[in-house]
């Protein structure tokens, strides 16, 4: 029997390609070769019943393989925000959704032109709009029209200046694609804070309660993405068997309340490196962990970590030790998707009577997640907004010069003073 003690985690959840891929979501209890019985083993407890899942849509070939390009994306996104965004961890710990943010910034590349548009694409590792679209259109079904055991929820939603004027086009678009709200906004409104800020906590259960502290008055869109998760264990932990014990952290030893499951049936690998086992969750997805052997900080998980999972892993028979946690980040996300590629943005045609330009961007992600005996609770909120020159707003005013006053005519363009004076009478 496998015995661990988990001193380091990076815990990934895979929301969506679990029952798309039989070779790291196999069950090992669905494997019909039964193991030599231990002679003096004790009688074992009979496993709870698994509940049925539904059947519902899936993905589609093509989707399935965009979905394949996007968890290269996802890889990057874990390893940006490790290097990018250290100075926001608490504790050295983060948690981020690499999904979130790809169906955020996936909803902006359609409001570009062509040719920013194709470089935001492709910093995801898609080819083309049109095949990233069908993707994220397959993504999103499978998730609001699947009957999962588990909650899932994917929200999204184009708040924009109500100074503008949306392309209709674009707009048929969020809503066929994205299943997304488009709403306008007065954002020199102070309510439109809390109207997008209510969103947020709504669509997480709560977990998220504000993404955004203030708009411009000359910011142009705000895009959100709301994911909300809650599953149990497939197999719970005996809360009566956790105790506390050591967790050795990049910070030094602390006390831990460790759960225990001493006989979980699941699948693992142990290589030079790092220990890798996944730990069932009811419905279609799967809490994975890695714990590298040296320091975490030199171990990036790859598209290449996982080809070797695929080739080593094994069943276990495991007796685990793992900590109860709870994570909150939120991160600014701009410097690290600039690190990946991001366009600089000079037009949005999705918005008529935007004048080109440069158009400066920010990225917030806020998560949350909290794993105990029961099972995983998480979310994550992303917002993206891009600010420009609002449209000149003119206000009705009557002035009337009849007391001194300077004058001076100068060049609109290079600023020189032509002529300069002053009237004090008439």
């Amino acid at each position: 029997m496998k015995k661990y003690i988990i001193p380091i985690i990076i815990g990934l959840l895979s929301l969506y390609a679990c029952s798309e891929d039989p070779e790291l979501m196999q069950d090992p209890e669905a494997d019909k070769t039964e193991a030599p019985a231990e002679t003096d083993a004790p009688e074992e407890a009979e496993e709870p019943e698994i509940p049925e899942i539904p059947a519902g849509p899936s993905l589609t070939a093509n989707s399935h393989e965009i979905k394949e390009l996007l968890h290269d994306f996802e890889m990057k996104y874990i390893q940006g925000i490790c290097d990018n965004c250290k100075d926001e961890f608490k504790n050295d710990n983060f948690v981020a959704s690499p999904l979130s943010a790809a169906l955020t910034m996936s909803m902006i590349a359609n409001a570009l032109n062509e040719e920013e548009a194709l470089q935001m694409v492709n910093m995801l590792g898609i080819a083309d709009l049109p095949s990233l679209n069908d993707a994220c259109r397959d993504i999103i079904e499978y998730v609001l029209k699947k009957k999962f055991t588990e909650q899932v929820e994917l929200s999204n939603a184009f708040w924009y200046n109500q100074l503008y004027d949306i392309d209709p086009d674009y707009s048929r678009l969020l809503q066929d694609t994205f299943s997304a709200q488009c709403s306008p906004l007065d954002f020199s409104s102070t309510s439109a804070v809390d109207i997008i800020n209510a969103w947020a906590c709504d669509k997480t259960n709560g977990l998220i309660p504000s993404i955004i502290d203030e708009i411009l008055p000359d910011e142009l869109g705000i895009w959100t993405n709301a994911l909300y998760y809650s599953a149990d264990w497939t197999y719970k932990f005996d809360p009566q068997l956790t105790e506390e014990s050591i967790f050795h952290g990049t910070q030094g030893d602390c006390a831990a309340q460790m759960m225990h499951n001493p006989e979980l049936r699941t699948e693992g690998c142990e290589t030079d490196e790092f220990v890798y086992l996944s730990v069932s969750l009811i419905g279609n997805c799967g809490f994975f962990l890695f714990m590298p052997k040296g320091d975490i900080n030199s171990f990036k998980i790859t598209p290449e970590i996982w080809d070797e999972v695929a080739a080593n892993k094994e069943n276990w028979k495991l007796d685990l030790k793992m900590p109860r946690f709870s994570v909150e980040s939120s991160l600014n996300l701009t410097s690290m998707f600039q690190a990946l590629g991001l366009p600089s943005i000079t037009a949005i045609p999705a918005l008529k009577g935007i004048p080109d330009g440069f158009k400066p961007i920010k990225i917030q992600q806020n998560s949350s997640i909290k794993l105990d005996e029961d099972g995983i609770r998480m979310a994550s909120v992303t917002m993206t907004d891009i600010v420009g020159a609002a449209p000149i707003v003119y206000i009705p005013k009557t002035v009337i010069v009849d007391r001194p006053f300077f004058y001076v005519v100068k060049h609109w363009d290079n600023n020189s003073i032509l002529m300069a004076g002053r009237i004090c009478n008439i």
